[in-house]
């Protein structure tokens, strides 16, 4: 259960780590206005397909199997968000982020309430969804710790790699 509620943590922090990077990744990209829309809008449209898949996959494969490579997912891409140097590479990065967002969701909701005791299922849920908000939260607190003028992939290379420290640890 606690592993689940880390994931939920790092799922938000990256699903909010993108508006809290854009002041400083839009001026180095050249994104526009509208470009930036464009790039949480695949964000979200990954996540709603992953989502939709996600529960579709691990009736047929397994919770776990499934819950562990999406989150492997999330990881890789929310990592090479820090690789980006255009903005069709970031809309493409974010869409396949948003894609093991998802698919993490609602297995790790499924995963946290199979494990959890009965008596405290609706407590485990709780805190599974108080877990993203805490993470997106997260993410603008890190900003303020970091020093003056750090540079934006430091956040998705945060927000990259300690989602894949828990992968082998879900298996």
């Amino acid at each position: 259960v606690l592993l689940c509620l880390g994931v939920a943590v790092l799922e938000g922090f990256d699903i909010q780590v993108l508006g809290v990077a854009m002041p400083r990744l839009s001026p180095e990209l050249g994104l526009q206005p509208m470009q930036k829309g464009w790039v949480f809008a695949f964000s979200n449209i990954g996540l709603v397909i992953g989502a939709s898949i996600g529960g579709w996959l691990a009736d047929r494969l397994g919770r776990k199997p499934v819950f562990t490579m999406a989150v492997l997912a999330f990881g890789l891409f929310t990592l090479a968000t820090s690789l980006v140097h255009t903005p069709v590479q970031l809309c493409v990065v974010r869409l396949l982020a948003g894609l093991g967002f998802g698919a993490a969701m609602p297995n790790m909701m499924a995963v946290a309430a199979e494990i959890s005791a009965p008596g405290r299922r609706a407590f485990t849920t709780a805190a599974m969804f108080c877990g993203m908000p805490l993470g997106g939260g997260t993410s603008a607190l890190l900003t303020q710790l970091l020093p003056t003028g750090f540079d934006w992939r430091t956040l998705f290379l945060i927000g990259g790699t300690l989602p894949l420290l828990l992968v082998p640890l879900l298996h």
